[in-house]
């Protein structure tokens, strides 16, 4: 069985000091799975993980 791809290092090191507090494994763990699924459709490393900000409301 081949590993799931790991988000880059520094990338994941930058998200675990922004995100604190008791649901920080959640938030960590669904940006893991958001850049697994990025790769398996497709986008490029570096690329797969990176959301659009909404747009502000009117």
């Amino acid at each position: 069985m081949i590993p799931a791809p790991k988000p880059p290092r520094l990338l994941r090191l930058l998200a675990a000091l922004l995100v604190r507090g008791p649901e920080a494994p959640f938030v960590l763990g669904d940006l893991d799975e958001g850049y697994q699924r990025d790769l398996l459709h497709g986008a490029r490393p570096l690329r797969a993980g990176i959301r659009p900000a909404p747009p502000p409301p009117p």
